[in-house]
């Protein structure tokens, strides 16, 4: 029986294809290495195995969506290991509130950190919560940075060494979901630059998260910051569209899906809208070439680091390699809920219920804001712009 409580609606999911392409990959993997390199690491990966095995139990973060999303791979590593793993409900905000708290009292509950950047580069990394990773990543296949998009390791912290990205998809310049009863197609057509959707028709008829909303500020950040749009467009947008600034997801998707508003632009609930869209719902990407470029974007659905002072450290070793390693990407793809931003691993994993347009593609150079060293340090500057100029227009 699984140490880790997995929820009820989770238990019905079958893992077989999961577990045929994890031997199938393991199998892939243990090729390309010599015999004396692969024996000397598995004595090193059965003795890391029993230390965590004795520490027994293991504390992940993770912050909204990715922690009811994950639960499935948390239940294959707890099968597997026979390590009891805990993920404390929460969003990202009450629980970096709870851990800087316990901290400052002498109390270190936590373990491994699986954010959005919102909270652990405005709150954590400031606050010393993050350990050097470096040393942790022992796996030869997390290692080799060649098994890695453009052959290297990403990093989301400015010292590239604290928060692993391992996980990003591709998404349009603009992220825009909209309603198909509302939008015309002649309306779709009209529109070629992100810079259209500024114009006087749109006035009143657009939903996003305001740049005060946890999470969603981080959005903003990027917008204030993208090349193709910057200030000007996010100053127009926030101050000139009459734009309704909604904090609650349900009440943004069930707007979107009775026609209240024309499109949510901002709103990163791929999710829900996919799943309204499912139903029936007239609810859908806009996907259409457009003159901005494509981007590269990621979320706590895809970054990792260890907290320092934690409680477990073999068992949070075992679990950072294990899931960013070919079997833990594999799981992660194959078991999640529901899909997950895809791996930044290029050698082939097979893409389980990720969405196949999300995917990199290894020959396109994109800009990749999270792990771009200028978006970092500018990033928190560019939020509180956005705030000031959504709050100057109230």
């Amino acid at each position: 029986m699984s140490r880790y409580a997995l929820p009820r609606c989770f238990r019905k999911l079958s893992i077989a294809t999961a577990l045929l392409a994890m031997v199938t990959s393991i199998a892939i993997s243990s090729k390309s290495q010599p015999a004396a390199a692969q024996d000397d690491f598995q004595q090193k990966w059965q003795d890391l195995i029993k230390a965590a095995q004795k520490e027994g139990e293991l504390t992940i973060l993770f912050g909204g969506q990715p922690g009811r999303l994950f639960g499935p791979v948390l239940k294959t590593f707890s099968d597997k290991f026979g390590i009891r793993v805990s993920a404390p409900p929460g969003n990202g905000t009450s629980l970096s509130n709870r851990l800087l708290a316990e901290r400052q009292a002498g109390r270190y509950t936590a373990d491994i950190i699986h954010m959005a950047m919102t909270s652990v580069g405005g709150r954590l990394l400031p606050n010393g919560v993050l350990d050097d990773l470096r040393p942790e990543l022992i796996h030869p296949e997390v290692t080799n940075q060649a098994l890695w998009y453009e052959g290297k390791h990403w990093w989301a912290d400015a010292d590239e060494k604290l928060y692993f990205i391992y996980g990003a998809r591709t998404r349009p310049s603009l992220e825009v979901y909209y309603n198909t009863n509302v939008m015309t197609p002649e309306d779709i057509a009209a529109i070629s630059s992100d810079w259209d959707f500024l114009k006087d028709k749109w006035k009143g008829k657009f939903v996003a998260l305001p740049p005060t909303s946890a999470g969603g500020g981080e959005g903003w950040s990027f917008e204030v910051l993208n090349p193709a749009l910057g200030k000007e467009w996010v100053r127009r947008f926030i101050a000139e569209m009459d734009v309704s600034f909604v904090t609650d997801i349900r009440q943004i998707t069930d707007g979107l899906a009775v026609g209240r508003y024309a499109a949510a632009i901002n709103v990163d609930a791929r999710r829900e809208f996919a799943s309204l869209s499912a139903k029936g719902m007239p609810i859908a990407l806009f996907d259409k070439k457009m003159k901005e470029p494509k981007v590269m974007f990621s979320t706590g659905q895809g970054m990792i680091g260890v907290a320092t002072n934690r409680p477990h450290p073999n068992a949070a070793r075992l679990f950072v390699n294990w899931l960013m390693s070919r079997e833990g990407q594999t799981a992660r793809h194959a078991l999640s809920t529901e899909p997950l931003i895809p791996t930044l691993r290029i050698d082939n994993i097979p893409p389980g219920k990720t969405v196949p347009s999300e995917h990199v593609d290894p020959n396109v150079d994109l800009w990749f804001p999270a792990a771009d060293r200028e978006f970092r340090a500018n990033a928190e500057a560019a939020r509180r712009w956005a705030i000031d100029v959504y709050r100057n227009s109230r």
